[in-house]
């Protein structure tokens, strides 16, 4: 009596699909800070006890900052 036997062969099909790769890269700068404060003369009117005005000069510092990128 024969025998029958079922024989699937598979072949192997390889395909190549492009995937989109998206890379985040965070640079990171060193930033020096300087405040340089900047001499201003005011003048004031001052009243002193005797009723005779007298102009006095005062110093004031106004600070400046200003910022320097050192990058690699």
């Amino acid at each position: 009596m024969p025998v029958e036997t079922e024989v699937i062969e598979y072949e192997e099909v390889v395909t190549n699909v492009p995937v989109a790769v998206e890379r985040t890269v965070t640079e990171y700068f060193a930033v020096e800070t300087q405040v340089e404060y900047i001499k201003r003369e005011i003048e004031d009117i001052v009243m002193v006890e005797e009723p005779v005005e007298r102009i006095i000069e005062r110093v004031q510092y106004v600070p400046v900052e200003t910022q320097i990128v050192h990058y690699p």
